[in-house]
């Protein structure tokens, strides 16, 4: 009768052992909470095979932070929790996430973020962002102006 019935709430695994909840919202709490249940709650309802899988499913189909493994409701919540978070590892301005702090100042000292203002020495037409990237430009031997 209860298996059959749509007022009762049966949690159908085995190591629950059909517990009947009083509601459906108390049935899916238990899925969220329970770590027996890889559950997604996020607007799709699904259930995985395992944790891992699960993960797989929030990295893919929802704005998610890996560091913290966290769901948010949308982007603007995962742009707003990476940059007070993650802000060292976090360029604002792209949206995008680095491996090392070290990257990260990589990333803004490029041409990205950069404006490239300074001429090459050896009057080639390229510009560069910084002096030290001009200088690799020549020691190189990629400055068409050498080879003439």
């Amino acid at each position: 009768h209860k298996n059959n019935s749509s007022s009762h709430n049966i949690c159908h695994t085995e190591a629950c052992g059909g517990k009947d909840f009083p509601t459906s919202i108390a049935l899916k709490e238990h899925w969220v909470q329970t770590p027996l249940h890889a559950y997604c709650q996020y607007q799709c309802f699904k259930h995985f095979d395992d944790r891992a899988e699960l993960h797989n499913h929030f990295r893919d189909e929802h704005p998610f932070c890996d560091i913290c493994t966290k769901v948010f409701a949308n982007d603007n919540g995962l742009h707003g929790h990476n940059m007070q978070s993650h802000p060292s590892v976090y360029c604002t301005m792209c949206k995008r996430m680095f491996k090392s702090p070290a990257n990260l100042t990589s990333h803004l000292d490029s041409s990205v973020h950069r404006t490239k203002d300074v001429r090459c020495a050896r009057g080639c037409t390229r510009k560069f962002v910084s002096r030290s990237t001009m200088t690799r430009h020549l020691e190189s031997g990629g400055c068409r102006s050498t080879e003439e």
